[in-house]
């Protein structure tokens, strides 16, 4: 082998390694992340709302959005916290708050865009002719709890809070989604004490 030959080796040998090593680095920063998550349940968030503020948490929700809003809502309890990422949601035209936004902590990570996130995203998002939802998404969010301190609704219906008209007290920021499960919605249903009741889909 000449020498050419011997130095293209050596630099390929170079750039895997430095992939590898990436790799892994990023490997490490999602485990070590999802880790720190508390696994929790939106039940406990609400009933314990001091306790999970601007935590990591883990949460196993059923998906609801539409294009003026998205929640994720536990099967269980039918409660529900207001959804959203980095980036935004795509799905969302917009979002009707009165006051000022609350103020949430500076963000110190990234939206994981894998392959299960890319899974949740194609049948999230997907709406039949008349703006509903295809599909019903569950799933394990991971992700931040952004509260709203002293959180109230007026006799209007305007909240101080998260999402539309404000009338979330908590958002989680997604981090990550994993465990991703669909299945074909079957229409628009009320959860109880809901804060969109005419939004947000639940299981039958």
């Amino acid at each position: 082998m000449n020498p050419e030959d011997n130095a293209g080796v050596r630099m390929r040998l170079r750039v895997a390694s430095a992939c590898t090593l990436i790799l892994a680095c990023s490997w490490i920063t999602v485990a070590q992340t999802k880790t720190e998550a508390a696994t929790t349940a939106m039940c406990r968030i609400i009933a314990k709302p001091g306790a999970y503020a601007s935590k990591m948490v883990s949460v196993e929700a059923v998906y609801a959005g539409s294009f003026e809003g998205a929640y994720l809502v536990d099967p269980i309890c039918r409660k529900s916290v207001c959804f959203t990422t980095q980036e935004g949601n795509p799905n969302i035209a917009a979002i009707t708050v009165r006051g000022p936004y609350p103020r949430t902590p500076k963000s110190n990570f990234e939206l994981i865009k894998d392959e299960e996130y890319d899974k949740f995203e194609k049948f999230a998002y997907a709406t039949v002719e008349n703006l509903q939802p295809q599909y019903e998404v569950t799933a394990i969010f991971t992700g931040r709890i952004d509260r709203c301190n002293n959180f109230k609704v007026d006799k209007n219906g305007f909240g101080n809070g998260f999402g539309q008209m404000g009338q979330s007290e908590f958002q989680l920021v997604l981090l990550s989604v994993f465990d991703v499960k669909v299945k074909q919605a079957k229409g628009i249903l009320t959860p109880e004490k809901s804060v969109l009741p005419d939004q947000i889909p639940t299981k039958r």
